[in-house]
């Protein structure tokens, strides 16, 4: 599989590097990705002579190079073998743009929970893939993972989505992983249904049938995965599922969560993928977010 990995001047991409190589995908095909400003928009709002700029722009490429360089020496120790490609311009445009032209299946990014939408290297880069494309995106926000193999938490919500999301997830063999909790979030929470109560019918019946669901779902999952050769656990949690996912990260110390999203148009991402975006956002773990 082709995977694009943005490459920064101040070695952030070092931890994501490390997180795919941890995954053991099979027979992945790096791109590394540097994107350089263009000296245009570094210029300051006052003349300056042509010898200045010239010099400015061999720079950026000087310092574009040799950053390359250096991550295809961090790649080299993880067994990973790449690709380098030095780009001028704005870095989230550039990243679509190579994953478009390259056909690539996953963009690996680094990223540091700040705020919403505040983080170092590449935090337009995550954003920009993960609402405009049509890609999977590994972000790691911590630093190295030290143990020789993951912890994974994969929700689940019994669609036919994730289902694809989980063939998705299989057909990268990631090798890497030891144990997958499998879990899925039930009941009446959304601040959609929250609105909406007072019409739908809410009684002891309905949670009964709701959390039957949803652990059939997450056994459903569960038990692919262990066909494939993972530990798994299942579960099924009341509860809004970003608080889910929260609570079962920290009690079961994964290094990892895996949820699918939606890339289509603003309504949709609204309704369905407002998880992942938070999971992607507002959570300090390492998130892979999966599209079929």
């Amino acid at each position: 599989m082709k995977v694009i990995v943005g490459v920064d001047l101040q070695h952030a991409y070092v931890p994501a590097l490390h997180l795919l190589g941890k995954l053991q995908l099979t027979d992945p095909e790096l791109l590394l990705v540097q994107a350089s400003p263009t000296v245009e928009s570094m210029l300051p709002p006052f003349p300056m002579d042509g010898a200045t700029v010239d010099f400015m722009y061999k720079t950026f490429k000087e310092a574009g190079e040799a950053a390359l360089l250096d991550a295809e020496a961090e790649a080299r120790k993880l067994g990973l073998h790449t690709l380098p490609l030095l780009c001028i311009g704005p870095s989230a445009e550039l990243i679509n743009e190579c994953v478009e032209r390259e056909g690539a299946e996953l963009v690996v990014v680094r990223t540091t929970h700040r705020g919403t939408w505040q983080s170092e290297f590449l935090g337009s880069v995550s954003r920009a893939v993960m609402l405009c494309g049509h890609v999977s995106v590994l972000a790691a926000k911590q630093e190295p993972i030290e143990k020789q193999r993951l912890d994974v938490v994969f929700a689940t919500d019994g669609s036919e989505f994730n289902e694809r999301c989980l063939d998705r997830l299989l057909a990268m063999r990631p090798s890497g992983i030891e144990t997958v909790h499998v879990v899925c979030a039930w009941g009446i929470s959304s601040h959609l249904e929250h609105l909406l109560r007072h019409a739908l019918p809410h009684s002891a019946d309905l949670n009964a049938e709701l959390e039957a669901a949803a652990k059939a779902a997450a056994e459903r999952a569960a038990s692919r995965l262990s066909k494939a050769g993972y530990k798994t656990t299942a579960r099924a949690t009341q509860g809004p599922p970003d608080r889910v996912l929260h609570e079962v990260m920290a009690e079961t110390g994964s290094d990892l969560l895996v949820v699918g999203a939606h890339g289509k148009g603003w309504v949709e991402r609204l309704l369905i993928g407002s998880t992942s975006l938070h999971e992607l956002v507002d959570e300090t773990y390492n998130v892979l977010i999966l599209r079929p």
